[in-house]
């Protein structure tokens, strides 16, 4: 009896911007989809015109939404690789809540507070989860603004608080490098997070939904040093002379080891945290949270999150999975069945 093919489509590009759209096309070429799915990649542009085809490669330009979306089978299922804020909420929610399609990874609300590092630590950290002492700075407020409120010392991180890919991040020693990191931050966001540096061991940790119950990945650790004590734009993507991302970056002097290296109670305490930062913020299928494991304390510190997986053999959730000896693809199909049963 032959096997009933159910329909998906990879939804990639941006609505907004040049940088998004190519950083998105460069995941999506790669998105796997499970056996069992017929899965066709729909691609909006900066300029709002849309394109579908079997691949990233091969697209037919065909217009407006409203083309497109005589087009789109009723039943099928999106999955999202949109980057730019308003792909990532506005647009998942019509898919979602307007159209009805089933969508896999988290609604577009999730994806906002996600997106928005300084709610994301007052959420999780009214869970009890530890967050680095941090101040947003508001666009009217200055170096000396930020010294009236702030109670700590340098160095400091400064960052935009809408932006991931460490874009626009700065690591300020004193002054003069902070009221650099600033003007940098907001040629890419108006609010801008400046946080305590937390010294020690960085990771990267994926939970993932299975049925009712929650399962941690392989942990990574980036090996952060004096002389790398942070992960920089440059660490992750390589771009052109205009700052559009062409690849994922094939090198870094931050070198990453999965699984980490971890005792029992510290990967306790990271398990603990990860889950309920999970539940915190409404994530759903999965998701991706970065901790600092303060070197005086060995506590674990939020730092943000990331509700992305491309389902592509570089996407760090599968590569963590690999890195484990676990099959992907059972994992796949599970996750997309559970999105399409809602």
């Amino acid at each position: 009896m032959a096997v009933t093919q159910r329909n998906a489509y990879h939804l990639c590009g941006s609505p907004t911007s040049d940088f998004f759209h190519d950083l998105s096309m460069i995941y999506a070429k790669d998105a796997e989809t499970p056996d069992g799915w017929n899965a066709k990649f729909i691609r909006v542009k900066p300029d709002k015109t849309w394109s579908i085809g079997p691949n990233p490669e091969n697209l037919v330009e065909v217009g407006t939404f409203s083309k497109l979306l005589p087009m789109l089978e009723e039943d099928a299922l999106i999955v999202p690789h949109l980057f730019c804020v308003e792909g990532m909420t506005t647009y998942r929610t019509f898919f979602e809540n307007i159209l009805r399609f089933k969508i896999v990874g988290s609604t577009g609300d999730a994806m906002r507070l996600a997106s928005n590092k300084d709610q994301t630590r007052s959420v999780v950290s009214s869970k009890g989860i530890d967050i680095p002492l941090g101040y947003l700075i508001k666009p009217h407020e200055a170096y000396e603004d930020f010294c009236g409120h702030a109670n700590f010392n340098f160095p400091v991180i400064i960052k935009p608080n809408s932006e991931d890919n460490s874009a626009g991040l700065t690591l300020a020693h004193n002054k003069e490098e902070f009221v650099e990191g600033l003007r940098k931050a907001r040629d890419l966001d108006e609010f801008i997070l400046a946080e305590e540096f937390i010294p020690g061991r960085e990771l990267r940790v994926a939970v993932i939904e299975n049925n009712n119950d929650l399962i941690l990945a392989p942990v990574i650790e980036y090996l952060v040093s004096p002389e790398n004590p942070i992960r920089l734009a440059s660490d992750k993507l390589e771009t052109n002379d205009d700052g559009i991302p062409t690849a994922q970056a094939l090198s870094s002097p931050v070198k990453m080891c999965c699984p980490a290296n971890l005792d029992e109670e510290l990967l306790k305490r990271v398990r603990k945290n990860a889950f309920c930062a999970h539940r915190a913020i409404n994530a759903r299928h999965f998701s991706l949270f970065d901790f600092r494991v303060n070197e005086n304390t060995g506590t674990p510190i939020f730092l943000e999150a990331g509700l992305f997986w491309s389902f592509s053999s570089q996407s760090m959730i599968t590569r963590m999975l690999v890195s484990g000896g676990i099959d992907t693809s059972p994992i796949f199909s599970q996750i997309w069945d559970a999105a399409q049963r809602g």
